[in-house]
């Protein structure tokens, strides 16, 4: 693919298109100048993630709620607690 770049968002699908040579820090969407390149890299792009057998990303439960459990060291003179307030574990 030489100097350019595809990109096709997960979010909404767009496709974005940047030619690495000028663009290096990928500021300039040509897509809408190069339709038949972007064309072209999307067909190759779709037919590499089809070879390689991509997983994609699903959208994440927003409504999960998460919790972690706190990894606590129970050895003598280990704290646990915020900066301004420390409980000493014994």
């Amino acid at each position: 693919m030489g100097d350019w770049k595809p990109i096709q968002r997960y979010e909404n699908g767009g496709l974005y298109l940047y030619n690495l040579k000028g663009d290096f820090g990928e500021l300039n969407d040509l897509a809408k100048k190069y339709p038949d390149r972007v064309n072209t890299m999307k067909a190759k792009l779709h037919a590499w993630y089809q070879d390689v057998d991509a997983q994609f990303l699903r959208p994440k439960d927003l409504w999960r709620p998460i919790y972690i459990r706190p990894r606590i060291s129970r050895a003598p003179g280990n704290y646990i607690g915020n900066r301004s307030t420390f409980t000493e574990i014994s």
